[in-house]
């Protein structure tokens, strides 16, 4: 999701192992800094989707959907 919004991997490496230490201490760029369209509600969804530890990411599909319905409503989208 975050590549197709942004053009851009989250994360970059020269090598396997540079990219492994990336995914694990490196943040990503927030969405936003490459495409100032996306609301800043749909790229919290995003980045949560992104989160380092297990837990704090959405842990289920209904949980994720409930987001994306929430972002939607407040953009004027209904499901």
């Amino acid at each position: 999701v975050y590549a197709l919004l942004t053009g851009h991997p989250p994360f970059v490496g020269d090598s396997l192992p540079e990219m492994i230490t990336t995914i694990r201490n490196t943040a990503p760029v927030k969405p936003t800094q490459y495409q100032l369209s996306i609301p800043g509600l749909f790229q919290d969804v995003v980045l949560r989707m992104l989160e380092k530890r297990p837990d704090d990411r959405h842990q289920t599909p209904r949980e994720l959907l409930k987001d994306l319905v929430r972002v939607g409503r407040y953009q004027g989208i209904e499901v």
